[in-house]
């Protein structure tokens, strides 16, 4: 549980990496940036940068506007609204442990509910199951078995999630990268 408050705190609390932004450049100087093409040598290859017309910025590679926060954040991945800000490049190893604790934690609490749900079920009738078993567990140990269904259906909701960013850590690729990729790749003709 402490693992969890902490992750989940330092996430919220966390700069996600915003790239400081130029808002008094006037807009004659903002028009001819944006219309002047700038790139950047990343690992010898050419990387186009982006000009931020709200901001006023080229953004760095891996950068994207959050239009939420009004601000540009460096491997911006999404807005979390459960966490109130941006989740970028300094946050989410915390928000990665935030999701991964939250899931280990809905399935220790839902083992020791169950497993003291069926001890309570137990002590109704030891010599027998037969009959509903559910009705003696609710029946003797209601928070038991309220504590076994809360952690249940958050873990439904939360696990996807751990496994998703998973396996964008694993590709390399934030999820408003991979929500990209999609919309173009549908965007394509197909053969």
């Amino acid at each position: 549980y402490l693992l969890t408050v902490t992750f989940m705190v330092a996430t919220a609390t966390t700069d996600p990496g915003i790239v400081p932004s130029n808002r008094n450049m006037d807009d004659a100087e903002a028009d001819a940036c944006a219309a002047t093409p700038r790139s950047i040598e990343v690992n010898g290859v050419t990387v186009p940068l982006k000009w931020c017309r709200t901001c006023r910025i080229y953004r760095p590679p891996r950068t994207a506007h959050c239009s939420e926060c009004n601000v540009c954040v460096e491997k911006f991945d999404h807005h979390c609204p459960w966490m109130g800000q941006c989740i970028g490049k300094r946050n989410y190893r915390f928000f990665l442990g935030f999701v991964s604790s939250v899931v280990a934690l809905c399935g220790y609490t839902l083992a020791i509910s169950g497993y003291v749900g069926w001890r309570a079920a137990l002590q109704v009738d030891p010599r027998s199951l037969a009959g509903d078993f559910l009705s003696k567990v609710a029946h003797r140990a209601p928070v038991a078995m309220s504590l076994v269904g809360l952690p249940g259906l958050i873990m439904l909701c939360v696990a996807p999630l751990a496994c998703y960013h998973a396996t964008l850590v694993c590709s390399n690729k934030t999820t408003s990268e991979e929500i990209k990729d999609v919309s173009s790749a549908e965007a394509e003709p197909q053969p």
